[in-house]
Order: C-alpha cells, then structure tokens, then sequence
C-alpha cells in the first residue's frame, strides 16, 4: 500500500519518494488528484507539496527549485504570487494551465509547458518512472 503525504507551508520533507508540487490548484483539481491517486495502484510512496496563496514565498520558491514537477494555476494566482509568475514558468519543472487566452499568449512566450488540464499533468506525473 502506499503512503501519500500532503506538505505545505513551512514543512518540507527529505526522502526518495515520488514528489510533486500543486500551486494554487482549485478544489475540482484537488478533487481530481484524489480520484487520481486512488487508481494508481503502483505501491509508491508519493509526497505533494501545496500552495495555495499562502504569505510564505520562500518556502514556495525553495519547494519549486527542487526540480520536482510542479502545477501552477494561473487563473487561481493572488496577489502575492503574481509578482514571481514569470520567474516561475520559465522553469523547466513547472507546468503551468490557463483558460485566459491572453495570459497564454504572453506565458507561450517563456514556456512551452502549458497544460491542457490538470489531468494532463497528473497523468504525467504518475506515469513518469
């Protein structure tokens, strides 16, 4: 059986186990992971890390440097983020979605890693070795 572990802002874990990072995703997304997370069936252990507009951007910023694969919503973005979104995409880890297609039109710019859903990335995630 495998273990899941949720982590957010301060707590960081250091292990070998399977490990994303889910920023500002919405409470469908999260729902979706579950669902997700109860079919695999590949006896992992998997750590996820969340954001979700916290005042702690450091700690965000130290969880995506990590080089784990990350969801970055941009249309669930506050304020407190905005100011790093740019630096965020550009990073080859972070995949990022948006309905918006002007916020498409100005992101497809830096990276090439727009999502069509979170359920694309997530499959991604649990089929990547």
């Amino acid at each position: 059986m495998n273990k899941i572990n949720l982590i957010s802002p301060p707590d960081k874990l250091y292990n070998n186990h399977k490990t994303f990072n889910l920023v500002c995703a919405t409470q469908k997304e999260k729902e979706n992971l579950s669902f997700a997370l109860s079919k695999n069936n590949k006896g992992e252990d998997i750590d996820i890390y969340v954001y979700n507009n916290e005042n702690n951007l450091l700690w965000l910023l130290d969880v995506i440097n990590r080089k784990n694969y990350t969801y970055l919503n941009l249309d669930n973005l506050q304020d407190n983020v905005v100011q790093y979104t740019s630096y965020i995409v550009s990073l080859p880890n972070v995949y990022y979605y948006t309905k918006d297609l002007k916020t498409k039109a100005i992101y497809e710019l830096i990276s090439t890693n727009l999502v069509e859903s979170f359920d694309k990335f997530i499959e991604k995630v649990l089929n990547d070795k």
